[in-house]
């Protein structure tokens, strides 16, 4: 962050600090605003002076630098990285271990992002073409002429048709293509343009939230409080907010990801593979894709490096799901807030069940002491009882 944006974030957080206590001091009192506060700088300074950053503040950029790049460390959050990614599906061994040598050609789809605040919309390679180019023989997209609007600057700028995929002559020798896609993102479940709520869905395409597990009477909500008018004068009345979405609709703002992966599906060679692999940050819903495609790799955030040396055969794929991955919307709905795996599960063409605490290695799917340990009924009353 630069100087002036640090000085920037530091007056607008002390302006809004200010104005709290304001509120605080109005509605309660100077006494126990002041109070209030030097209670939370008594627990910020006992927290810096436990881990002693109050004796000493500044650090050893040096040594700083070497902790954090060094080689062994590297060499350890990559290893990390790569045993955290699950394979969940792996038709006739899709993903396995690399002969001596052996680079396969791969497709990787180039992607389109869309324009945003502070950049014109673009079409990339979801991975560093260098990094990709050691672990495969890399067939892609070509970028044609930008078609768009001119942005601030009068260039034409990207649209979703600005791209020419690569045709059947250029996939004829690829043994299968990889897509890297992100899990369904529908927003935070407030939609500020309507100022209404709107179902946070977990698949792509189109989900109306209608059915019989959707509350038509949400559990949360702020009383608002309005004057009525009564025979004794005005009266204020209190209502509780209903934050319900039933009956409303919402479909992911990164829609093209599944379709992105159906037109890879069904523009390969017959005998070519689909590997998806999903950045995931929250369950999802598998039915829209998962029987067109051959293995599909889930990472909870970690370098695309870490994702090709699995998909290349170069390293086998040891995670296992930390969640339940759900049948559809409709599971969603009808499971308990407070009832830890009470989901019904995505079952694939495979027959395996993406639950809690599944995934597969290249002999198939795992059965060691982790599994042993952790996938077990789940908890769902007190294991010891009161004393009566």
């Amino acid at each position: 962050m630069r100087t002036k944006e640090k000085i920037a974030f530091c007056v607008s957080g002390y302006t809004y600090i200010e104005s709290a206590y304001e509120m605080f001091v109005e509605e309660l009192g100077e006494d126990a605003a002041l109070a209030r506060y030097r209670d939370s700088a008594r627990r910020i300074l006992k927290t810096l002076i436990q881990v002693g950053l109050f004796e000493n503040a500044y650090v050893d950029t040096t040594q700083a630098v070497e902790t954090v790049e060094g080689t062994s460390n590297k060499t350890y959050v990559d290893e990390v990285a790569e045993k955290s990614i699950i394979m969940l599906k792996n038709n006739d061994t899709a993903i396995r271990q690399a002969a001596n040598g052996e680079k396969p050609t791969v497709y990787i789809p180039m992607k389109y992002q869309a324009a945003s605040r502070s950049a014109a919309a673009t079409f990339a390679l979801p991975v560093d073409q260098k990094t990709a180019d050691t672990y495969f023989n890399v067939v892609t997209d070509t970028l044609g002429e930008p078609t768009g609007e001119p942005d601030a600057d009068g260039n034409p700028t990207y649209t979703e048709n600005d791209i020419i995929r690569a045709d059947s002559a250029a996939l004829a020798d690829c043994g299968y293509a990889l897509v890297f896609v992100s899990n369904p993102s529908t927003g935070g479940g407030y939609d500020s343009n309507v100022k209404e709520y709107i179902p946070i869905s977990l698949q792509y395409g189109e989900y109306t939230a209608a059915g019989a597990g959707v509350r038509s009477e949400s559990i949360a909500g702020d009383l608002i409080v309005s004057d009525v008018e009564t025979a004794y004068g005005t009266m204020q009345n209190s209502e509780k907010e209903n934050r319900s979405y039933y009956g409303k609709r919402t479909v992911a703002a990164n829609l093209s990801d599944l379709e992105l992966i159906q037109a890879t599906s069904a523009k390969m060679p017959e005998n070519a593979k689909v590997v998806v692999a999903v950045t995931a940050d929250r369950p999802m819903v598998f039915s829209e894709f998962e029987s067109s495609v051959d293995a599909i790799l889930v990472n909870l955030g970690v370098k695309n490096e870490a994702v090709m040396k699995i998909v290349a055969g170069q390293a086998e794929p040891s995670g296992l799901l930390p969640m339940q991955m759900p049948k559809d919307m409709e599971t969603v709905e009808a499971q308990y807030e407070d009832v830890p795996r009470d989901m019904e599960c995505y079952v694939d063409a495979a027959g395996n069940t993406y639950d809690f605490g599944f995934g597969l290695n290249w002999s198939g799917v795992i059965q060691d002491a982790r599994t042993e340990k952790y996938c077990v009924p789940p908890l769902t009353e007190p294991a010891t009882k009161p004393v009566q």
